[in-house]
């Protein structure tokens, strides 16, 4: 039996407004199942830049895009098709009204795909 290993896909993001304080700035998607998250392998491994976010994780969502998110963040939606795309930040669970007011609004997020490096931490 052949396990097909994915190679990793790397991504730069930004975010037009400006509130990104912490938000990663690249995203590292691996083809292992991350460790930290969901014990039924629906979740798998994801390395965030700067080091904000500990314990990311991906997963398809859909047939042509991503989720990232790591542990009270929010996530990170992210279509799958070109190497220049737009994406959203969408809130997660919220702990008051005034959270759900405010962050029900959905921010854009620019991801561009670039070379990985290292894997090294």
């Amino acid at each position: 039996m052949w396990i097909a290993v994915i190679p990793p896909r790397c991504f730069a993001l930004t975010y037009p407004s400006g509130d990104s304080a912490y938000m990663p700035t690249t995203l590292r998607l691996e083809s292992l199942y991350s460790p930290d998250v969901a014990p039924e392998h629906t979740w798998y491994l994801a390395r965030a830049r700067p080091l904000s976010w500990v314990e990311a994780a991906w997963r398809p969502w859909g047939p042509d895009s991503i989720d990232v998110s790591a542990y009270h963040e929010p996530r990170i939606h992210i279509p799958t098709r070109g190497d220049n795309v737009t994406g959203q930040i969408v809130p997660t669970g919220v702990g008051t009204v005034f959270d759900g007011l405010f962050f029900s609004i959905r921010q854009p997020v620019l991801a561009r795909r670039i070379e990985c490096k290292s894997s090294a931490r």
